[in-house]
């Protein structure tokens, strides 16, 4: 690959040229035909072009929400005098060329406008316009627009992946790739027609020549849908194999029951027979000649930290060695803490940054952040355990246990491609149900105007004793340039610390607020939250970095400021911050003043549904379950092999799996 543009392809993961075919368009347009009758009786539905002369064209206007967008209205009109109104939003500079552009055009000369009818007040409304060139009259369009984060293809590089697909034999090389890729399972060429709905004369060629090359754009949508079916079997095919290509070789751990017995009854607390029974199971399958991949999965406060502990105590009283990795320092010093308690005879060793490790050659169980990655050990480890998974990549997951460890990854909510690896049982899974403690917690969204609410519930949680977070997505004014309407936590932090001061008359004596953010120091950070632990302070503000695995005595309240520019995911580990002794909590979500409706229902599941589990199975129907190959890193989004520019539907994924079960 030494064309540029098709290197630049290779950023969205296309590296291979069969794969070319597999770029699925982001719509049709059909500019064959033009209608020039804008009467709003007409019926129109769908996608239409329409050609008119211009009517009118409006001052540059500034919208009546927050962001007070500019637009124009440009007005068309036929020969019965019928009219069709747009609105065009753009920059103020896009629209006064555009504007003087259109009141120049010849009268006797119609524009052309693609977009969605509506019908408003007797009047025929365009949404989702887009103006059409008179060059480009006549053709069906295939638009392409390929996407990997925030950055979309260039213009040039989409024409070349036209031309690839024009000038090169590219859909007959994928159409054999595809043969070849099917052929490694057992589904036969009829059942796989059956699947995708495709009739007994289809092929692979004739399915993506109708994507790429349609005569009719409801036959190309239609194509399109049964080649991502296609893609769910491929991917199916290939999860099934990674459940059974995981872990090599490795000399089998023996370990005597009555060591974890004694483990466990030394704890100072008792475990449940839930808990008892992942860890003996988990124990059990380390005895195993092949490393091993496991998962637990529990809620906040389910007490999976006493089943990591006891998996690795057993680990080491067995003669092996042990690593537990966290997302942060705050976290591995607290783990280490608890560990050091329990198992004072292992003396658990903490590997952080700055931390001073004496005699390595005596660590038997080393906790810490991915500090552990960067350091050059003398020995190899029989467990790695990786807490908080979804804080992790898939590579750094991997590095951990590369020399033959089993890894154990422990979460309440695992991101989307560990969710759909679960679905289909490629790994492990231990799941604890079981809440130690009696806990109920109500999640509730609120408008951007119920602050005197909140502040009123805030005043009633401090009274009572407890403690607050505040919760906001950005940390300070320097990131807010691109978000002015969004509050960042210094800003919050002031503004809270005036609350206090206006209300101490009516708090408990030593209310105070701390601040903790990524920009700050982990001593300032640790220190922060010490002060909310030792009843210093009773409001914390702070970034997301207290999601995950912190502890907090007395904390009963959270409010998240901007909630939709977080996670699913990270939302629900917010919310496992509160009540953590037991008691109710309250987690409060502050909706901006402008959401779009799917960002709101998105943060309507948060107030539905309290199962960590079930909330990342949704989470990973919004965003994609990744890269399910052998290879395969990304963890959420569409698949980086099988298809590019369209999410596989989970549902598919599903059936593509039984089948590939039922075919075995």
């Amino acid at each position: 690959m030494t064309d540029t543009s098709l290197e630049q392809l290779s950023k969205f993961g296309i590296t291979e040229l069969w794969q070319v075919g597999l770029v699925m368009p982001l719509q049709y347009k059909d500019l064959r035909l033009v209608q020039y009758d804008l009467n709003p009786y007409q019926g129109f539905s769908g996608m239409t072009l329409f050609g008119g002369h211009i009517h009118s064209v409006s001052d540059i206007k500034l919208g009546r929400t927050k962001k007070r967008s500019p637009f124009i209205i440009v007005e068309l009109t036929d020969q019965q005098g019928f009219r069709l109104k747009t609105f065009v939003y753009d920059t103020a500079e896009n629209l006064k060329s555009l504007s003087n552009g259109l009141a120049m055009a010849n009268q006797h000369h119609p524009i052309y406008v693609y977009g969605l009818p509506e019908y408003q007040n007797q009047q025929l409304i365009l949404k989702n316009q887009e103006f059409v060139a008179p060059d480009d009259l006549g053709r069906l369009h295939v638009c392409y627009e390929l996407a990997k984060g925030m950055s979309k293809a260039e213009p040039k590089v989409i024409d070349f992946l036209s031309r690839l697909l024009s000038e090169r034999d590219v859909i007959k090389e994928c159409a054999d790739k595809i043969r070849e890729l099917l052929s490694a399972t057992a589904v036969s060429n009829k059942r796989l027609k059956q699947f995708l709905g495709a009739a007994p004369s289809d092929n692979i060629e004739q399915m993506l020549q109708e994507i790429h090359f349609p005569d009719c754009v409801q036959r190309g949508y239609a194509r399109i849908r049964q080649v991502s079916k296609l893609a769910a079997v491929l991917i199916g095919a290939e999860a099934k194999k990674l459940a059974s290509q995981w872990g090599v070789k490795r000399v089998p751990l023996q370990f005597e029951s009555e060591a974890i017995d004694n483990r466990i009854k030394s704890l100072p607390f008792q475990m449940t027979e839930e808990q008892k029974s992942a860890a003996f199971s988990m124990v059990t399958q380390m005895t195993s000649a092949v490393s091993q991949h496991m998962m637990l999965i529990g809620d906040v406060g389910t007490g999976k930290s006493c089943v990591i502990g006891t998996c690795a105590a057993s680990v080491v009283d067995a003669g092996g060695r042990v690593a537990i990795m966290l997302p942060t320092s705050n976290l591995a010093r607290q783990l280490h803490r608890e560990f050091s308690e329990y198992y004072p005879d292992i003396s658990p060793t903490l590997v952080i940054e700055g931390e001073i490790i004496e005699e390595i050659s005596q660590c038997r169980m080393l906790i810490g952040t991915t500090a552990i990655l960067h350091k050059q050990w003398p020995f190899t480890f029989d467990l790695a355990v990786v807490d908080e998974q979804h804080k992790f990549s898939v590579e750094q997951r991997e590095l951990f246990c590369a020399d033959g460890a089993h890894l154990l990854e422990s979460t309440a909510t695992p991101v989307p491609r560990t969710a759909a690896l679960l679905k289909h049982g490629v790994l492990k899974v231990y799941e604890l149900k079981h809440c130690f403690v009696d806990k109920r917690i109500e999640s509730r969204l609120l408008e951007h105007y119920a602050g005197r609410d909140l502040a009123i519930r805030a005043l009633k949680t401090l009274q009572s004793g407890q403690k607050l977070l505040i919760v906001c997505a950005l940390k300070d004014e320097s990131q807010c340039e691109a978000f002015a309407d969004i509050q960042n936590a210094t800003e919050a932090y002031e503004k809270w610390c005036r609350f206090i001061h206006s209300n101490r008359h009516l708090l408990p004596d030593g209310s105070g607020v701390v601040l903790a953010h990524g920009g700050l120091t982990n001593e300032e950070n640790a220190a922060a939250i010490d002060a909310l632990n030792t009843g210093d302070a009773n409001v914390l503000v702070a970034t997301t970095l207290v999601e995950t695995g912190l502890t907090i005595k007395g904390l009963t309240h959270c409010i998240v400021m901007n909630p939709d520019r977080l996670g699913l995911v990270q939302l629900h580990q917010l919310r496992g911050r509160l009540a953590r002794h037991g008691g109710v909590g309250y987690f409060d979500l502050l909706l901006p003043l402008e959401i779009s409706p799917k960002s709101k229902d998105r943060l309507e599941l948060i107030s539905q549904i309290s199962h960590g589990v079930t909330l990342a199975i949704e989470d990973m129907k919004l965003r994609g379950f990744g890269d399910l190959t052998k290879s395969g890193r990304s963890q959420t989004g569409v698949n980086q092999r099988y298809l590019f520019g369209y999410k596989i539907n989970l549902d598919d994924l599903n059936d593509a799996i039984e089948l590939i079960d039922s075919s075995s």
